[in-house]
């Protein structure tokens, strides 16, 4: 598959749910996770300088409370190309793979590999290497 054909086949644009699927990093960049994770710290530190007599705590709570918002946006930015990787990865394989577009959204978790009429199927000692080509996690099913 050629660099043209890999970019057409999937979303010209990622959603932050895109973007972060094939980063092994990518969970880090949920903002949902990070506002639940800022407003736990939040409670317990507000909690804790409501308990406290120097004032100053208030401060480093906020500053902790931000942190997982921060790095939540900084790791989406760093994601930011995945689309260019994932284009790169597309062209390295042994065969097109279409409708890429359903698994970097989370929204199946299977390939099916069709073969043009007439053609004779290979067997599963052929078929196997190529799709560990595309996934150690792919398994020939039927």
């Amino acid at each position: 598959m050629d660099r043209k054909d890999a970019s057409e086949s999937i979303a010209e644009t990622f959603t932050r749910v895109m973007n972060a699927t094939p980063a092994p990093l990518g969970v880090w960049s949920d903002i949902t996770a990070a506002s639940v994770l800022s407003g736990a710290l939040l409670v317990v530190g507000l909690f804790a300088v409501r308990r406290s007599s120097y004032s100053g705590w208030l401060y480093v709570v906020l500053a902790l409370g931000a942190v997982p918002l921060l790095a939540s946006v900084l790791f989406s930015i760093a994601l930011r190309r995945s689309r260019d990787v994932v284009v790169d990865w597309l062209c390295s394989l042994p065969f097109p793979l279409e409708n890429l577009n359903a698994l970097l959204a989370g929204v199946s978790d299977t390939i099916e590999v069709m073969f043009q009429p007439g053609t004779d199927l290979p067997t599963r000692a052929t078929l196997q290497p190529k799709l560990d080509e595309v996934c150690d996690d792919v398994l020939l099913v039927k």
